[in-house]
């Protein structure tokens, strides 16, 4: 599979995310994958910086937001991990859906 890189939103120039969910930093055109971190519930997270400003974000936002054209509106659509892995941020493996049906999509 071939990687694609786009734009984060609202970091444009800044940093990129990719296809297979790997996040990089752009800056001074020296380009540097990131290495994110699990956060307690087991999703990869990144710190972000825009002048002296950080915010972490899941990678599989990330992903969305790119490739699929989530717009984050709180808990009324997530991101679900369509084979419940929780670190796999392929796009391919990465939906958007109502919070009902997350809550209630069969996790055996």
């Amino acid at each position: 599979m071939n990687e694609i890189w786009k734009d984060v939103p609202n970091y444009e120039g800044l940093y990129q995310v990719s296809n297979i969910g790997r996040v990089k930093s752009i800056k001074f055109k020296k380009h540097k994958i990131l290495k994110p971190s699990i956060v307690g519930n087991a999703y990869y997270q990144c710190s972000l910086w825009d002048n002296s400003i950080n915010k972490r974000f899941y990678v599989h936002t990330l992903v969305s937001i790119a490739f699929l054209g989530h717009k984050p509106n709180g808990r009324k659509l997530v991101v679900d991990h369509i084979n419940n892995i929780k670190t796999d941020n392929r796009v391919e493996n990465l939906q958007i859906i109502t919070q009902r049906e997350n809550l209630s999509k069969d996790r055996h």
